[in-house]
């Protein structure tokens, strides 16, 4: 089954504003396609958080999300940068 994948346009915003920001705009547009992708095909692969939001990440952005499964589409609610800790 595939399913519809919308970003609100706050989430449209905040990628716009990290891609415009990193340096690594081909990660960026990367990541976000990746995600994308994979929500397309089973958006229950990201991990479940209170009041039936998801997160998934594909490095280096994470977003969170919701499912409509009446409908078959994923809202995609924020996305953010992931910080890398660096390994001691």
């Amino acid at each position: 089954m595939k399913w519809r994948v919308l970003w609100m346009e706050s989430a449209e915003q905040q990628l716009a504003k990290l891609w415009d920001k990193d340096s690594d705009r081909n990660a960026i547009t990367q990541s976000a396609d990746l995600l994308d992708a994979s929500l397309a095909r089973n958006p229950y692969v990201g991990e479940s958080r209170p009041e039936d939001k998801y997160v998934a990440f594909a490095l280096p952005l994470g977003v969170s999300y919701e499912i409509d499964s009446a409908h078959n589409r994923v809202r995609v609610l924020s996305v953010w940068k992931v910080n890398k800790k660096p390994k001691k």
